[in-house]
């Protein structure tokens, strides 16, 4: 986790009558940074169901510190762990020897449903229990942190908004986030 401590030595901040304004704010934006990344902060386990269908499973929570297990629900039991091979920094569980698919599931139905409700519905197959996380931040997260909590506490570097005579512009994010934080925050996307 970020600590309050590094967050309030980028921004500048002594004293400790904002701390519990700070901790709040930092907290957030951490849950940001996880909801649009994956990104996880502390190391944790995590346990998620994919319905399979491919040679390969991305793991949603990210960066991979280890795989636990894997159980397969549809035909019971656990995946020995020579039939798998994890590339942990992108969270990619592939399936061995190369090529395999880990099969997937269906309910009995002549119509695929994929929202898992009816006949035919597209079923978890496989649930993965692994440890994701950082155990510390990286830099360059710690600054994007760090100027969005800026942001949200009116302390932003750089403009919002300026005028000059009859001339006026502001300049807001879609995202809430400030430009400079999503450039750091965009790099540790994935798309797969």
């Amino acid at each position: 986790m970020a600590t309050l401590d590094d967050v309030k030595a980028i921004l500048g901040v002594s004293g400790t009558d904002q701390d519990a304004r700070l901790a709040a704010v930092i907290a957030g934006a951490q849950a940001v940074i996880t909801s649009m990344t994956g990104v996880r902060f502390g190391v944790g386990e995590e346990v998620e169901d994919h319905p399979g269908g491919f040679a390969t499973l991305a793991l949603r929570a990210h960066p991979v510190v280890a795989i636990v297990g894997v159980e397969d629900l549809a035909g019971g039991g656990a995946v020995d762990a020579g039939g798998y091979e994890l590339d942990a920094a992108l969270g990619l569980l592939r399936r061995l020897p190369f090529g395999q698919t880990w099969s997937g599931a269906r309910a009995p139905g002549p119509f695929l449903d994929p929202l898992g409700v009816g006949p035919g519905a597209i079923r978890p197959r496989w649930r993965v229990t692994f440890t994701a996380g950082y155990a510390t931040v990286p830099g360059d997260l710690l600054l994007a942190i760090a100027d969005m909590v800026a942001a949200t506490l009116g302390q932003q570097g750089g403009k919002t908004s300026e005028k000059d005579g009859d001339y006026a512009v502001s300049y807001n994010s879609p995202t809430g986030v400030p430009a400079s934080a999503m450039a750091i925050i965009s790099s540790y996307v994935r798309v797969l």
